[in-house]
């Protein structure tokens, strides 16, 4: 099978919107990965901390609604000027159902918007401050919240990286504390060249110092697959 065939079979399986990228903001891989845990997960309430410029928000919400996933509340979380600015200038946000911004200060406006809406998170992007306290403190406030079998997405997991060693450092204790399967996405190489990015998926058990490894590795077989797909197109359109 060649890469255009390959190609195909993918979006025949999984539709993607339109992606955009900004330094700082979710990868394409990254969110080709994120789709696949929607399509895994069906959720109905997504947590995102840091929104930003709304890029990753806006990739939940259009992929939900491509592939035709249901219900599903978006929630996501910045300080006020961040969220005035974005729905002041974008208006994509201001009246899309499925998104709610949340402004205010982590971690507490997260613990206050579920402590109020009172319903289990099925999928969570912590991707706000990247200090050690800010990503524990947003994690074990997910942890209370988060349905059994369900994932976190961590983004900037760089085991390599000085810049984030309190992001690596707090989700690896918080996986350890809590029993959590953890797989780290942060290739170091694709195609001999340097990838700076670099991610941790988390799930949580089915039960206390139980895990469910077979999804989690098939899981991991599809991202290998996603990986490959992209370094066949890159060395075709060299």
């Amino acid at each position: 099978m060649n890469s255009k065939q390959t190609n195909k079979l993918f979006e025949e399986i999984v539709k993607y919107p339109g992606m955009t990228h900004q330094s700082g903001s979710i990868g394409f891989i990254e969110k080709m990965i994120i789709g696949q845990l929607l399509l895994i997960s069906q959720p109905k309430l997504i947590i995102e901390t840091g929104t930003f410029h709304g890029q990753t928000t806006r990739f939940l919400a259009d992929f939900i609604s491509l592939n035709n996933l249901g219900e599903c509340r978006i929630a996501s979380f910045d300080l006020p000027n961040v969220i005035n600015e974005l729905t002041e200038t974008n208006s994509y946000f201001k009246n899309n159902p499925k998104i709610e911004l949340v402004q205010g200060w982590l971690p507490q406006s997260l613990k206050d918007y579920l402590k109020q809406t009172n319903k289990p998170v099925n999928f969570a992007i912590v991707d706000a401050q990247h200090s050690y306290n800010a990503v524990i403190k947003e994690l074990n406030i997910i942890h209370l919240w988060l349905k059994a079998g369900c994932y976190i997405f961590c983004h900037d997991y760089r085991e390599n990286d000085p810049n984030y060693e309190g992001v690596v450092f707090a989700v690896d204790k918080f996986a350890k504390k809590n029993n959590y399967n953890i797989l780290p996405l942060n290739s170091s190489t694709l195609n001999d060249e340097e990838v700076v990015w670099g991610a941790a998926l988390l799930r949580k058990p089915l039960r206390k110092r139980q895990f469910s490894k077979g999804l989690f590795y098939q899981f991991h077989m599809i991202y290998s697959l996603m990986t490959a797909t992209i370094k066949n197109l890159y060395d075709t359109n060299k």
